[in-house]
């Protein structure tokens, strides 16, 4: 290593935490001469990641101790070590505590707050903090609805779509996938299809793989199969780009509706795509 910076050194930590070597990543930690906010969010990070909430929280404490102020990195990675604990109200302390050393109380520290607590699946607490927010953007409808969908909670995310929309903000590509992800999880195959044609085409949102996918795979839910298969050969016909998710998608609502004609067909077309991949025979028997 030509220049042994504290840059340098983050990078070292970061790759050991994220690869899971949870004592290398601290004894690097404690053989740094030079540490910066970048240093102990990766450890955090890495106790946090690999399930050692105590140690996350310990090195949480630390930081703030030696002076370094947390961000929403560390918001994000400290909430998640937390869920042996009483959630709400130490996500409250944790609130109040990050935001009284927020040095600037904008729409884009209140963000970064909001969608630490969504991606964290503090729901209640996102939709607190979403409420008390004197002033919103897109980002922030976005996170509300990202969070009640990524934890199940469909009604309350398509509720909040049709709220962001009435009060004059418009929905982006983050949006249309959070509720086509919401729907798929309700099964509400024409809640999701009215949302995709409604944002595709009143807001001009151009769809992407991720979109169609949703609507793929909760067609294959409902079992339609045979618009599964129309749509998988239109994804496929129309990418410019080798990609094996429409596939594996009709393989498995092939399973589920024990369609062993379509499943077939798509392990086909997989092992094509994978031949080193054998997870789709393991699929279809």
């Amino acid at each position: 290593m030509p220049h042994r910076n504290v840059i340098s050194w983050n990078a070292i930590l970061g790759a050991y935490a994220s690869a899971g070597f949870v004592e290398m990543t601290d004894n690097i930690f404690q053989s740094m001469d030079e540490r910066d906010s970048v240093s102990w969010n990766s450890l955090i990070s890495g106790y946090s990641h690999w399930g050692h909430g105590c140690m996350a929280r310990e090195t949480f404490r630390a930081m703030v101790l030696n002076g370094f102020s947390p961000d929403s990195v560390t918001l994000l990675a400290i909430l998640s070590a937390c869920s042996d604990l009483h959630p709400i109200p130490y996500a409250s302390q944790l609130h109040r505590f990050m935001f009284d050393r927020m040095p600037h109380r904008n729409v884009i520290s209140w963000n970064a707050i909001l969608g630490a607590y969504a991606s964290a699946g503090f729901v209640e607490m996102t939709d607190n903090i979403f409420q008390s927010m004197d002033e919103r953007d897109s980002v922030s409808w976005n996170s509300l609805i990202s969070g009640y969908s990524h934890r199940g909670h469909g009604c309350m995310a398509r509720e909040t779509f049709r709220a962001m929309v009435l009060n004059g903000f418009s929905p982006d590509s983050v949006t249309l996938l959070a509720i086509l992800s919401a729907c798929s999880v309700d099964g509400r195959l024409q809640d999701s299809w009215n949302c995709y044609t409604y944002a595709t085409q009143d807001f001009g949102i151009v769809q992407t793989g991720e979109h169609l996918f949703c609507v793929v795979d909760l067609m294959g839910k409902c079992g339609l199969l045979s618009m599964v298969e129309e749509t998988t050969d239109f994804l496929v016909s129309s990418s410019s780009t080798v990609n094996p998710i429409p596939w594996t998608v009709m393989l498995g609502a092939s399973k589920m509706h024990d369609d062993a004609r379509r499943g077939r067909m798509a392990v086909e077309k997989l092992m094509e795509l994978e031949p080193e991949n054998f997870s789709s025979y393991v699929l279809l028997f």
